[in-house]
This record gives C-alpha cells, sequence and structure tokens, in this order.
C-alpha cells in the first residue's frame, strides 16, 4: 500500500522508489501484488503517461486510511511522542489543496503538537518569521534563485473565466497580485518579453480575490498548478498567451530540530503535483 500510494502521489515509479528509498522493479511488484490481491486494475500505464483507474481512485482512499490508522497505532504506542506547538505560514495557493492535507496528516502521527497556521502574501510571510511570529512557512521564489529549501518546482497556466473572450487587438486584461509579488512579476514579464500589450485590470494581494475578479470576467490570471484551477471552476484560457516561467515552492524555517523538523521534512516530502487524490 505504501508503495501504491507513492506511485500515485508521484505518477511515477522511479520517483516513488527514490522516495521509499526502494529499487524502481521492487515498487512495481508491491503494485502488482496488491492489484493480484484485490483483483482489479488499479493503474493505467503507458510509456508516456500513467493514471489511476476507477478502482486505484478507490483503492488511494481506502490505503490512504489504513496507513494513517497504522501510523496512529505506532505513535501511540511509542515511549515518547513530540508535544509543543508548531506555527506555520502558507502562501495562499498553496493553503487551498495540499497544506490542509499535510497538516491533517501531522496531526494525526502527532497529536501531541498544537498547530497553528497562518496565511498570507510572501512579504508578510517573510516579515512574521523574522519576527518569530511563524517558526516555518512555505513561501515562493523566481527560479535560480538560493531563498529557503526547495520543495517543487511550478508550472504556470492562464485561466479565465468559462466562455471568456480575448481581443487580440486589445491590450491583455490582467487580474493580478498586488505588488510586492513574484507571480505578479513573471506574469508582467512574459508578457512585455513576449511584446503583448496589457493593462491592470484588477489585482488583490488574496488569491480568492483574483479568483473574484476572474469570475467577474473582468480578465486572465496566471497560477501555479498548486492552486488547483478545477477547484475554482475556472476554465483555461484557450488564446495564444504568452508562456510564463516556472516558478519554485520553498521552505523557509527558524530553527531545526524537534516539531520543526518533522513537519519540515513532511513539506519537503511533497514533491508531487497536487493534483492527485483528495483529503483522506
Amino acid at each position: 500500500m505504501r508503495s501504491f500510494v507513492a506511485v500515485a502521489e508521484a505518477n511515477s515509479f522511479s520517483m516513488a522508489a527514490r522516495r521509499l528509498g526502494l529499487q524502481q522493479s521492487t515498487v512495481s511488484q508491491h503494485v502488482q501484488k496488491l492489484e493480484e490481491a484485490v483483483g482489479r486494475k488499479l493503474l493505467e500505464r503507458t510509456t508516456q503517461k500513467l493514471s489511476l483507474t476507477h478502482s486505484g481512485l478507490e483503492m488511494l482512499e481506502i490505503s490512504r486510511d489504513i496507513l494513517a490508522a497504522y501510523e496512529r497505532m505506532g505513535r501511540r504506542f511509542e515511549s515518547k511522542q513530540l508535544t509543543g506547538t508548531i506555527r506555520i505560514g502558507s502562501i495562499e495557493d498553496y493553503s487551498i489543496e495540499q497544506m490542509p492535507r499535510m497538516l491533517l496528516q501531522f496531526r494525526r502521527l502527532h497529536p501531541g503538537v498544537q498547530v497553528e497556521l497562518k496565511v498570507g502574501p510572501m512579504a508578510q510571510l517573510q516579515d512574521m518569521l523574522t519576527r518569530g511570529d511563524i517558526d516555518i512557512f512555505v513561501g515562493i521564489r523566481r527560479t535560480g534563485s538560493q531563498l529557503g529549501r526547495l520543495v517543487r518546482r511550478e508550472s504556470i497556466g492562464w485561466y479565465s473565466r468559462p466562455g471568456f473572450q480575448i481581443d487580440v487587438d486589445e491590450p491583455l486584461p490582467l487580474v493580478l497580485y498586488s505588488a510586492p509579488n513574484v507571480m505578479r512579476d513573471v506574469t508582467i514579464e512574459a508578457c512585455e518579453k513576449a511584446g503583448r500589450a496589457w493593462r491592470e485590470t484588477g489585482s488583490s494581494p488574496s488569491y480568492l480575490g483574483l479568483r473574484a475578479a476572474v469570475l467577474a470576467g473582468l480578465g486572465v490570471m496566471a497560477i501555479g498548478e498548486s492552486a488547483e484551477p478545477k477547484t475554482v471552476q475556472l476554465a483555461q484560457a484557450t488564446n495564444d498567451l504568452p508562456r510564463i516561467e516556472d516558478v519554485e515552492l520553498i521552505l523557509m524555517q527558524r530553527f531545526e530540530g524537534g516539531v520543526a523538523k518533522e513537519l519540515a521534512d513532511m513539506v519537503l516530502a511533497q514533491k508531487s503535483s497536487p493534483r492527485q487524490g483528495a483529503i483522506a
């Protein structure tokens, strides 16, 4: 089950094997044995694509429940459990899909730890970390920056309200994060690099504010995969729009060891796309 969940979340046998510290052939054998045990095909595999079958989606949810229960049992009977308080910050994009799932798992594993979550813009989280108001946070940086510890590279896409039409003869209507913001910078730079005229038709420091403006038909926005566009029911813009450079999710923390280390390790393990699975 651990091998199957790792493959499903990483969408790759090789990445799952590296995460588990096993040979790829061993992970493949584990998944095959699980399929034989339940008498169902769980994965559709081709040379270029790996996807879960309907039975695979059901098994993913069941497996997560079983593994979580197993971890709770182990923690409960350990001689020493982690205790204390951990204050974690997150940019809003990341907090929509992956942060709730991860914190739920962390609290199951460490019931003696009090968890406090604060969501805000990157600049605000950096200030809070410096002041000691939070212990650790997940933020964003431009590719090539040395700020923080790399969690995962994020691809960026253009999104609009369903049916929204873009007039190619008019400046591109952009809904942008308020400055200063990395996503704002890379979006504007992509337009200027492509020679595409643009105008700002909406802005907000909050992802939900951007979502409201886009759903109102004010323009298009660029967001990373962690924001999970299908959850907010936005349709991808089909027009020929400039390509935006990838960004990187990062982890920053005040100290290492104890509770902070446990949570940091869990964050750094979230290298797969957030599109697989749901809160379990």
